[in-house]
């Protein structure tokens, strides 16, 4: 997650205690009136249908039929191998246009980069579009790394393993995806991928499991958990030398150690009391707080970039809920209702959004889920069961 603060903050106190309101009237989270003209040239039709489609995703656009009464009217057109789009400010007369040059080279890439810019210049907050997903699925019965958009237009297999590769986390400046891969003997081993060249290698492994835990926001270092059946030991591992530091360790189980986005502090779920809970550890003197409180079994935190809040999974009456808390755990909101399982969630670096997703028989629902409202956006399906969801 990348720093999403443009000219209007969104803080998510105000998400937490205003934004479930009925009446909101911060300007970012009121729903923004919008008409699309017409495309004249039918050789952009594919990507300013992918732009239109990205736009009517989301629950602060409404979208008119006509000009009339539009808070913004946004108009397309290609030149070339050039595509425009220029957004129009009703109230102030004001447009900007933004241009993309050779547009068809990847159009739904292209298409997600020109609705975040969009979106952020209607909503004065990061676009959400551009988000890469990473994570685990079955494929021909061996668990591979996979990585996709928010609309599954660009779903692609990363790993060709013999062995099951589990636990992918992206780098917050999507360059890098560490994962763990189960070896054909014992043991596992911590690998990296650079997304810019595709180069797969090995970092170390070991006859532990080493499980990848998320980034450190500056991408120079990643945590991870090694269990060797007895004992749990957290480890920041550092990209630039390949060396490894012990920060913790316990005969507690530990997963999931991610950046809490405070200086100095790291969060992990750990069994140190019985159930599972969300844990805060002071990297400097190793000094261990239990943050969540409720319910009794709580798993995959995902810290917003103030880092004063977090999202995660908790089970209650046999059922997968996610929550919202501060990082004192004072603050409590739940974020999901019914019978459905939700697994992974992802805070999004424009705080207004979370991603997650569901298992439906065998296969996956992947799912956006809108703050303020609780809205269930439904994203795209997959037909297998995935696992170890994380995004940027």
């Amino acid at each position: 997650m990348n720093c999403f603060f443009k000219a209007v903050s969104l803080i998510v106190f105000f998400f937490l205690f205003a934004a479930f309101r009925i009446e909101v009237n911060n300007p970012n989270l009121r729903p923004f009136r919008i008409y699309i003209e017409p495309l004249q040239n039918n050789e952009a039709e594919k990507i300013y249908s992918h732009i239109v489609s990205n736009l009517k995703m989301l629950p602060n656009f409404e979208f008119l039929d006509n000009r009339e009464g539009s808070d913004f009217v946004i108009s397309m057109n290609s030149e070339g191998d050039t595509f425009n789009a220029v957004v129009t400010n009703t109230k102030s007369g004001e447009f900007f246009t933004f241009k993309l040059k050779s547009y068809k080279s990847d159009i739904y890439s292209n298409a997600n980069v020109l609705s975040d810019r969009i979106y952020e210049k209607i909503t004065g907050t990061k676009g959400v579009f551009s988000t890469k997903l990473v994570f685990s699925m079955n494929w021909h019965g061996v668990r591979q790394i996979f990585l996709s958009d928010l609309t599954g237009k660009s779903l692609k297999k990363l790993t060709v393993n013999k062995g099951d590769s589990i636990a992918p986390k992206i780098s917050h400046n999507r360059q890098y995806i560490v994962y763990t891969q189960y070896l054909s003997g014992s043991g596992t081993a911590l690998r990296i991928i650079n997304l810019y060249n595709m180069e797969d290698r090995l970092l170390f492994s070991s006859r532990e499991i080493n499980l990848a835990g998320g980034f450190e926001k500056d991408d120079k270092s990643f945590y991870f958990v090694s269990f060797d059946g007895k004992v749990s030991k957290v480890y920041e591992y550092f990209l630039a030398d390949n060396s490894k530091k012990e920060l913790y360790r316990s005969r507690a189980r530990i997963v999931s150690p991610v950046t809490t986005y405070n200086d100095g502090k790291i969060a992990f779920v750990a069994d140190e009391y019985g159930g599972p809970q969300v844990f805060i550890l002071e990297k400097s003197d190793r000094k261990l707080t239990k943050s969540s409180q409720k319910p009794d079994y709580v798993t995959s935190p995902s810290f917003t970039n103030q880092g004063s809040h977090y999202v995660y999974v908790g089970r209650f009456n046999g059922v997968n809920r996610l929550y919202i808390t501060s990082l004192d755990g004072g603050d409590f909101v739940q974020l999901t209702h019914g019978g459905q399982n939700y697994e992974d969630p992802i805070w999004l670096s424009n705080e207004r959004f979370v991603v997650s997703f569901v298992h439906t028989g065998d296969s996956s629902q992947f799912i956006l889920i809108d703050i303020p409202t609780q809205m269930n956006i439904k994203l795209y399906n997959v037909p297998a069961k995935i696992g170890y969801l994380s995004a940027s």
